[in-house]
């Protein structure tokens, strides 16, 4: 059997077919169908350019990183970093960079999520959460989220949040969010 290219194919793939019979011609290209068994086997590679997929493509990635702290109130909800995604199905994590004052703190939360200033209090599609209570901590805390799926039919924005109780003193928030394309 003589092999068979398969015009706009992206993939890289193999076609083995028994009494492949040509059913339209044009040009020098000819379209084929099968009659037999079919047999398809298609290879995907990742990429090794080191380079990054282009916007609207699977593993197309976007981050948000702030340095500037953000001032939390005891008992609150602020929203430290924000993330405009696309139409699409998206992996989105983060880390929230907690600075703990002096009085310490007895609950500490983030989550992400597609509302901005509400973390989620049941586990669901489209949201993260971790929660560190009855402690008194102090210093400094991390608090890693993800990954979790968001998935959109229009624009949105990923909001990655955080939220202490402390009875005293002054709380600040960095962090980073970040979203792959999954399809």
């Amino acid at each position: 059997m003589a092999d068979t290219k398969i015009s706009g194919a992206t993939d890289v793939g193999i076609l083995l077919a028994t009494d492949m019979l040509p059913v339209a011609r044009s040009g020098s290209s000819t379209a084929y169908r099968a009659t037999g068994t079919e047999v398809q086997t298609f290879v995907r590679t990742g990429d090794i350019s080191g380079g990054s997929a282009a916007a609207g493509i699977i593993g197309e990635y976007l981050s948000a990183v702030v340095t500037t702290a953000v001032t939390l109130a005891t008992g609150i909800t602020s929203n430290v970093a924000t993330l405009a995604l696309t139409a699409g199905d998206w992996n989105v994590q983060g880390e929230v960079w907690l600075l703990i004052g002096a009085g310490g703190a007895t609950q500490l939360e983030a989550g992400i999520s597609t509302t901005s200033g509400v973390i989620a209090t049941a586990p669901g599609i489209g949201t993260a959460r971790v929660t560190v209570a009855g402690a008194s901590l102090s210093t400094a805390a991390v608090l890693p989220m993800g990954p979790t799926r968001i998935s959109l039919s229009a624009s949105g924005t990923a909001y990655l949040m955080a939220n202490l109780v402390f009875p005293s003193g002054t709380c600040t928030a960095t962090g980073v969010i970040s979203a792959r394309r999954a399809r």
